[in-house]
């Protein structure tokens, strides 16, 4: 069968919308396009289920509290779709307009239809060019390169590529970014890798317990919390956040004293911290510290700020 005989494959279209747990109102309303081999539920409607490339009012509501999935409509007629997602946002309103509750940013409909670009923003399209850059690109990539190990030389970094078997993207990107893992080199052009240190992980603190972790995941695992959406929580500083990165400004503002262990010497970032470890009563201690102190366990030390 000849390419143009053939039949374009027929996309079943759908309309779904986010229910927020807290206040059972809806909250963003959106369309997908159902995947042909799927295993369950949020793989059929997997952009329905997806959490990836929201903005950031979505992530703030789900951040604060649960959500359902409500598939509205399903069509083959993607303009049924469009004409039904214009319906939905309009009835329910935009929050950005002050309109309603949904934190879309859009009215719905085909994005950008009959959208006409304003002189200042082709001017600037323009400028954004820079021909010389896109000259020089397209001579490097038909330029002459050789193998770092063997010495082998070849026409272009395609061919050399082709010839080990490598992937032709990676290596180009290798190369651009001056990684180890860059197995060429072009002619005429020097090439000293850059070796990368290892990115240091972020000590979190659990706001409830003052337990201490080598990390935000690590501590979610244990505290068996979601890291994403802790991760979100902290960053848009909500009030449900269970942890706080230990930074300066947290023990400036969060951390009033650190507490010495009596009879180890044993220093610790917080009071609740020390009687989470030692299996003590919180507020037992709290008082004895504050109203008896020659009777409490701990000495309390001010942080130097």
């Amino acid at each position: 069968m000849r390419y143009k005989d053939k039949k374009p494959i027929e996309r079943e279209y759908y309309l779904y919308r986010h229910i927020r747990m807290d206040t059972n109102e809806p909250f963003y309303i959106g369309m997908g396009t159902k995947v042909k081999k799927y295993s369950s539920l949020t793989t059929e409607y997997r952009r329905a289920y997806d959490t990836n490339r929201r903005n950031k009012n979505w992530k703030s509501v789900v951040a604060s509290t649960d959500y359902i999935v409500e598939i509205l409509y399903e069509s083959y007629d993607k303009n049924v779709i469009y004409k039904k997602e214009k319906e939905f946002i309009k009835k329910y309103g935009r929050k950005d307009l002050n309109q309603g509750s949904l934190v879309n940013l859009t009215n719905g409909g085909e994005k950008n239809k009959g959208y006409v670009a304003s002189e200042e923003t082709r001017e600037k399209q323009r400028n954004s060019f820079d021909i010389e850059k896109h000259r020089k690109h397209i001579n490097r990539i038909s330029k002459e390169c050789f193998h770092i190990k063997t010495g082998k030389k070849f026409k272009s970094l395609k061919e050399g590529c082709k010839y080990f078997n490598v992937t032709y993207g990676s290596q180009k990107e290798a190369i651009r970014h001056k990684r180890t893992t860059a197995l060429f080199m072009f002619k005429g052009e020097e090439f000293e890798p850059i070796k990368r240190t290892h990115k240091k992980y972020k000590k979190c603190i659990h706001i409830e317990t003052g337990e201490v972790f080598k990390s935000l995941k690590y501590g979610c695992k244990v505290k068996k919390e979601s890291y994403t959406k802790q991760l979100d929580v902290i960053k848009l500083d909500l009030s449900t956040k269970k942890f706080e990165f230990i930074n300066k400004e947290y023990i400036n503002n969060k951390v009033k004293y650190e507490v010495i262990d009596k009879n180890t010497g044993i220093v610790y970032i917080s009071l609740r911290y020390a009687c989470e470890v030692l299996d003590l009563n919180y507020s037992a201690e709290k008082t004895k510290l504050n109203k008896n102190p020659e009777n409490s366990i701990f000495l309390k030390r001010e942080i130097q700020r």
